[in-house]
Formats: C-alpha cells, sequence, structure tokens
C-alpha cells in the first residue's frame, strides 16, 4: 500500500500566511490607488475654488470702477503684477494665469471676458461680464 504524505502543521501555516499576506497586499495596493485620486481631486477642487474667487474678485473690481481705465488702474493695485494692452490684461498668479479681455459693445456696454487657466494654458474657469459705464452713457 503506498502511504499518503501528509502536509506538515507548518507546511500549512506557511501556505496560509502567504494567501494572507497576498489579499492585504492586494488591499493595500487598491488603498494606495484611492488615496493619490483623492489627492488628485482635491488639488483640482482647491485649484477650481481658487479660480472662481480670483474670477469674482476681478469681476467686482470692474464692476466698481467708473471707466475701464479706473478698473485697471484698480486691478493693478489689487495685483500689482498685472499687465496689459489695448485689448487684454493679464496676472500672473504664481503657476497660474488671470487673464481678462475686453470689448466695446455697439450699445455703450462693454463686455469683459475674464479666465483663469493652469500653467499648461488648460482653461480653469471662465466668467463673462457686461458693464455700462455712465462715461459711455453720457
Amino acid at each position: 500500500m503506498m502511504e499518503k504524505k501528509k502536509l506538515s502543521r507548518s507546511g500549512m501555516l506557511l501556505l496560509e500566511l502567504m494567501a494572507s499576506i497576498l489579499i492585504f497586499s492586494l488591499a493595500a495596493a487598491v488603498c494606495v490607488q484611492v488615496f493619490v485620486k483623492a489627492h488628485s481631486l482635491s488639488a483640482d477642487a482647491q485649484t477650481l475654488a481658487s479660480g472662481v474667487a480670483y474670477c469674482a474678485n476681478t469681476a467686482e473690481i470692474f464692476r466698481a470702477a467708473e471707466s475701464r481705465e479706473k478698473g485697471l488702474t484698480l486691478l493693478r493695485e489689487v495685483y500689482p503684477q498685472t499687465q496689459w494692452d489695448d485689448q487684454s490684461a493679464s496676472v500672473a498668479m504664481g503657476d497660474n494665469l488671470l487673464k481678462i479681455e475686453w470689448q466695446d459693445q455697439d450699445d455703450g456696454l462693454e463686455k469683459y471676458t475674464i479666465q483663469f487657466m493652469d500653467a499648461k494654458g488648460n482653461l480653469i474657469y471662465e466668467l463673462d461680464l457686461l458693464c455700462l459705464y455712465e462715461e459711455a452713457v453720457q
């Protein structure tokens, strides 16, 4: 008769330990991926919140001003790094860029497009604003 070899008690323990380590390793890998994704989403949400705040702040500056020139002067007081030409202004915000473009409308309104972009030039947030300054009405 052939004798059946039994796995020793220690061999069984080793197999159980290896299986447990494999399961915990897989679970840890999944958890690390979840934490990395959560960190990425958090950073994106923070950038978006900053963009919304900067665009809203800039819109309020132009709404409070009596003319585009006074608005640009106020903008430079708030953000000293502001640069502008005849059709646009830009403000460097660390790695991001706040860009303001304007155009005169036929009815005396001025249309502003305020954009917040990341370092790669991807649009994060955009706000359109219409202003009617008293000087334009007179």
